[in-house]
């Protein structure tokens, strides 16, 4: 499905003719983002980029999803488990990461060294951004219909009980070995 948008040609830039009752002569065609006939490298980073937030904002809600088979099944769908299947969300997703691994390697950020005129990378932003309409759609149904188990607790403090024994037992290391000597009292020290 394609996201579909005014954008502005002929006439662009203040060049065209005014009119009476217009600024320009214009007409208003393509598709949503995208001037017909640009090829503007940076703003295919700048999409890629939103893209891949948005692949991986949804892809840490699916372990979330309450039903296990549906949980699974968009998994399944969109690759989450076989990054390697050139026909799935994932896969489009990690290779639209390398091409903007590949334009971030220059200070400043060359943008064409990414997302060349020619070559998939273009096209593989579109893709994604298929992908992820269907997947948003999935991941939303699921969530309506099932709900999220909640999200997993970090236990950041760690409680000590007065009174509790501290044994420690010391370890001898001789000849490539380890030897324990717990003698208990034996290394505690005389009264």
């Amino acid at each position: 499905m394609y996201d579909l948008g005014m954008v502005m040609i002929g006439g662009s830039g203040g060049m065209s003719r005014p009119s009476f009752f217009s600024g320009g002569v214009m007409d208003s065609f393509g598709v949503a983002g995208y001037n017909l006939g640009q090829n503007d490298a940076q703003q295919y980073y700048v999409d890629a980029k939103n893209l891949i937030s948005e692949f991986d904002q949804l892809a840490v809600i699916v372990p979330r999803i309450s039903n296990k088979v549906v949980r699974d099944q968009i998994a399944t769908d969109y690759g989450l488990n076989d990054p390697t299947n050139k026909d799935k969300a994932m896969y489009m997703r990690n290779a639209l990461a390398s091409d903007v691994a590949n334009a971030e390697k220059y200070t400043p950020i060359a943008y064409e060294q990414g997302f060349p005129t020619h070559g998939p990378a273009r096209g593989r932003v579109t893709k994604l951004r298929n992908f992820n309409g269907d997947f948003r759609g999935a991941v939303k149904d699921a969530e309506a219909l099932y709900e999220l188990l909640p999200t997993p607790q970090v236990i950041e403090k760690t409680v000590t009980v007065p009174g509790g024994t501290n044994w420690t037992i010391p370890l001898v290391v001789a000849g490539g070995g380890i030897a324990v000597a717990a003698l208990l009292g034996v290394f505690g020290g005389g009264k």
